[in-house]
């Protein structure tokens, strides 16, 4: 047995004590975080026409990637000149993939792969940054998109909302409401300046 924990947020903080029974006096938060980077002054250029949408991340149950397609398919009835990224490698690729291509989605959702060290460029680019998770202990992809001035959409389920305050915060099933949030981004850039 431990003598002390150190979560990575509050969030996982609330599991450990109401799942698995932890006394909370041994468990401290000491959030995630990364190294600032030097922002390029020179914004990136690809698909200059469409606004972009960013999910990145495994394509696993629990990164709720099914969710970021079920908002694809609501704001393409929107905003049709929208581009969905999906970037990211795991068990769900195929399935994913599928679905994809059975909603006629494919000229509007593209599947990147794990993108390595493109990842900045394509966060910098990005309209929009969702984490659609089910359970997130943290979250630092949504941290990286935050440091890029990328607006950014969280699930409530996450931990990296507790130091995001800006991002918007939905629960991961509403797609409704993350529809409506990215609509709003897209269309309203005092508000998106606002949550970036």
């Amino acid at each position: 047995f431990a003598d002390h924990i150190i979560a990575v947020s509050n969030f996982t903080r609330q599991l450990l004590i109401h799942k698995y029974r932890i006394d909370q006096n041994k468990i401290s938060v000491v959030h995630n975080g990364i190294l600032p980077i030097t922002i390029s002054t020179k914004k990136q250029t690809f698909s200059k026409k469409r606004p972009v949408i960013v999910f990145m991340g495994r394509l696993t149950l629990q990164k709720g990637a099914e969710y970021f397609l079920q908002l694809a398919s609501e704001v393409l009835k929107k905003v049709p000149e929208s581009l969905f990224i999906v970037a990211g490698d795991g068990d769900m690729y195929h399935e994913l993939l599928l679905k994809n291509a059975g909603r006629n989605l494919s000229a509007s959702v593209l599947f990147s792969g794990f993108i390595g060290t493109q990842k900045e460029k394509l966060l910098q680019r990005a309209d929009v940054f969702v984490m659609p998770s089910l359970s997130e202990p943290f979250g630092l992809v949504a941290l990286e998109a935050a440091q890029m001035s990328t607006p950014v959409i969280v699930s409530k389920t996450s931990g990296v909302r507790e130091v995001l305050p800006s991002a918007v915060q939905v629960d991961f099933w509403d797609v409704n409401k993350m529809t409506e949030e990215v609509v709003k981004v897209l269309s309203d850039k005092k508000y998106a300046t606002q949550i970036s």
